[in-house]
């Protein structure tokens, strides 16, 4: 399709670009040594895309890496409940312990008197 014809679409936007001679000199021999591309338009169109996706698949995979961390922190959340409600029992434990060695103490205390 040529960029005439691009033109002539009532339904298409026309975007136009300033480049540096030497550039659009380059950019043209690609055109003409391309089996791929048959206008510069369509080289511009797929590199503009191109560069859009790179954007897009870069933020899925920020998108990838920030829901491998938030499930992460949610693992290391349960654990962290987990261990908190193991806090009381430990406490209440430890007070056992502690009144048996206060209750032995006193026993002891009073064989020594």
């Amino acid at each position: 399709m040529s960029e005439k014809n691009d033109e002539e679409k009532p339904d298409k936007k026309l975007v136009g670009v300033r480049v540096e001679p030497k550039r659009h000199e380059r950019w043209t021999e690609f055109v003409e040594e391309s089996d791929e591309f048959g206008s510069l338009a369509q080289v511009l169109r797929v590199g503009v895309e191109s560069v859009i996706n790179d954007e897009e698949d870069d933020l899925d995979e920020q998108l990838d890496m920030l829901r491998d961390e938030l499930e992460m922190l949610r693992q290391e959340n349960r654990r962290t409940r987990e261990a908190v409600e193991e806090v009381p029992e430990k406490v209440d434990g430890a007070t056992q312990v502690a009144e048996e060695v206060i209750y032995r103490l006193e026993e002891f205390e009073g064989d020594l008197e």
